[in-house]
């Protein structure tokens, strides 16, 4: 409820996003953040978000313990 009261829609997209390279990749993903961002807007789309924007969504994430950072 945290990421969706503090970005809306677009946070759990980022969110829903990060979950599945996660667990595409067997549960375990370490990257830097710059770059998936910006695979993650190529996912949902440059119209929808900028590569800064999902890196803020991300670490709020890591923030409010969704990731370890």
């Amino acid at each position: 409820m945290d990421l969706l009261e503090e970005w809306g829609p677009l946070g759990v997209t980022v969110y829903e996003v990060m979950l599945c390279a996660i667990y595409k990749s067997g549960y375990y993903l370490e990257a830097d953040v710059k770059k998936i961002s910006l695979k993650i807007c190529r996912v949902i789309g440059g119209r929808w978000a900028k590569k800064e924007t999902v890196g803020q969504v991300i670490d709020y994430c890591a923030d409010i313990g969704l990731f370890d950072k």
